[in-house]
């Protein structure tokens, strides 16, 4: 897919685009940061953000500005883009608090990522606008970091063997596709096997 966007979007090609619909635009950055294709996603931005609608403009740089700051670490700049997302989109909107989510884990910022976790959680389960089929993504994501924050806060014997149970479940029903998740899951797995070797 990456080398489809390549070939397609480069400047030889720019005469060719009139409307880029933010559906589009989304795919391009996402593929490319999934890839590690950080540059190619940056000049994308940067180059083909005017073709957006106006009404769509500030909403699709926002959210794809704010991922692109994850991917590179920059979590307070990422968070400025997120917090500025203000859509009636459902699924926009969601996307966007799991992307604030991942922020504040990553910053270690606990209580604030477990409000925001409960106050998402309630957002998917109280919304009747997402059909039950679409809610389990973001249902699986919510409670896999749940668990994962309630890990860290238990004691070191106890918090070693559940994070030891919930590895091993996400490798047994393939939920590895959540990969930032069991990146942070083995992450966790690691740091507390390893302070019990030295121990």
């Amino acid at each position: 897919m990456f080398d489809v966007y390549r070939k397609f979007y480069n400047e030889k090609n720019t005469y060719k685009i009139k409307v880029l619909i933010k559906e589009d635009f989304k795919n391009v950055v996402t593929v490319c940061i999934r890839l590690g294709e950080i540059a190619f996603a940056e000049n994308f931005i940067a180059q083909y953000c005017k073709y957006l609608n106006a009404e769509d403009k500030d909403l699709a740089l926002n959210a794809a500005l704010g991922e692109l700051n994850i991917n590179k670490k920059k979590y307070n700049i990422a968070l400025d883009y997120l917090y500025a997302i203000k859509t009636n989109d459902t699924f926009t909107m969601l996307n966007a608090k799991v992307a604030i989510l991942k922020c504040y884990y990553e910053q270690q910022e606990w209580r604030l990522l477990d409000s925001s976790l409960n106050a998402a959680s309630a957002f998917l389960r109280t919304n009747k606008k997402i059909p039950e089929n679409n809610k389990w993504n973001y249902k699986v994501f919510f409670r896999i970091l749940q668990k994962l924050l309630n890990i860290r806060e238990d004691y070191k014997d106890r918090a070693k063997k559940s994070i030891s149970k919930l590895k091993l479940e996400m490798e047994q029903q393939q939920l590895t596709v959540f990969v930032w998740l069991y990146q942070k899951v083995t992450e966790l797995y690691n740091e507390l096997h390893a302070s019990s070797r030295k121990m």
